[in-house]
């Protein structure tokens, strides 16, 4: 299965800690997870982005007051993903990266990271933010399992326990 992660360029490196919390679910569910930071010189970024969207079927959305900023992804990403989600059935996942006006995308879908109280805390607001990666990494994988109706698989040197 793929998936894609939309971000702001000017959150590299929350999606690069994101990416790390995701790859036990990429290998547990054999997802791989595409961002733009694997296109190459001379590549067309929007052709391989959109790409990117067609293929996966898992969209997870950092969303940030950079990426509400962003023309690119409020005017092509989000649209593209908004539309493999109705035609396609797609699993999309709001991720909240920081304080933002998240609700005026996300609309009545949850998103994540959401405390012992389901109150919405951006990553940036936990204590440790590693926690905070860690929760929204739970509650992507509890979703990917209900939407698919699938369960992770042992990862290996694990199978045997």
């Amino acid at each position: 299965m793929r998936g894609f992660i939309s971000y702001s360029h000017d959150d590299f490196e929350v999606c690069r800690e994101m990416r790390k919390h995701l790859r036990p679910l990429e290998r547990a569910f054999g997802i791989d997870f595409y961002t733009d930071h694997r296109n190459q010189t001379g590549q067309y970024f929007d052709t391989k982005i959109r790409q990117g969207i067609e293929a996966a079927r898992v969209h997870v959305v950092l969303v940030s007051s950079n990426s509400l900023w962003s023309d690119y992804i409020m005017e092509t990403e989000l649209p593209l993903i908004r539309e493999k989600q109705r035609l396609e059935d797609d699993l999309v996942l709001f991720v909240v990266v920081d304080e933002c006006a998240w609700e005026l995308i996300a609309g009545s879908l949850l998103v994540s990271p959401r405390d012992e109280d389901l109150r919405v805390r951006p990553i940036k607001n936990w204590r440790s933010r590693n926690r905070g990666f860690d929760v929204a990494r739970t509650q992507i994988q509890e979703a990917i399992e209900n939407h698919f109706g699938v369960k992770p698989q042992p990862i290996a040197g694990n199978a045997g326990e």
